[in-house]
């Protein structure tokens, strides 16, 4: 048998008596939270299914665009940056780096954020200047840590060059007379 010494006892009925304690709280607290649960549940609420854009409708054909272009990295300056690079759907839509790395292994200034209900947000980007997901997108394809295409213009005409997109893009957005665009690269994605 082990002996305890007289200080140990003391130890040992200091912890007991601060657990009975803390039990004893927990359950009078139990109340407070109760309400505050309640009250929570009044002002927050599950997430949408979809998130409605006015800017953006969200259509199947953009869906599906979106869900190609993602994957894309014929459009980065040395063709091997997607969406997908920094936002992995199996790691939740963000890479987990601590600096998301861009094209030509540029070690991007900031990590990757989640893009997961990114559409429902004020404001994208870690620094808040971009007013949706859709200008995050637009910023992203010239942006040189990231895709780093030289213009706009150049990566319409790499879209335009890739056989099938033509057609996504024309079932995407039927009223546009050419809709192989920048901006509707982006509204795919921001429909995704």
């Amino acid at each position: 048998m082990v002996k305890i010494k007289r200080g140990n006892k003391d130890t040992i009925k200091v912890i007991v008596v601060i657990s009975i304690l803390s039990f004893a709280v927990m359950s009078l607290g139990s109340n407070g939270d109760e309400n505050l649960v309640n009250q929570a549940k009044q002002i927050f609420g599950p997430l949408p299914q979809v998130i409605v854009s006015e800017k953006n409708p969200v259509t199947p054909e953009k869906v599906k665009l979106g869900k190609i272009l993602f994957y894309e990295t014929r459009i980065s300056v040395d063709g091997t940056v997607s969406c997908a690079r920094c936002h992995p759907i199996g790691l939740y839509g963000a890479d987990g780096l601590r600096k998301a790395i861009g094209n030509n292994c540029k070690v991007n200034p900031r990590n990757a954020p989640t893009i997961f209900n990114a559409a429902g947000q004020i404001s994208a980007h870690w620094i808040g200047n971009r007013t949706d997901v859709e200008d995050q997108a637009k910023q992203s394809v010239i942006g040189p840590p990231s895709f780093g295409m030289p213009s706009y213009a150049e990566v319409e005409k790499k879209l335009k060059e890739i056989k099938g997109y033509g057609p996504l893009f024309k079932e995407a957005f039927p009223k546009d007379k050419n809709p192989v665009t920048v901006d509707n690269f982006c509204k795919g994605g921001g429909s995704l």
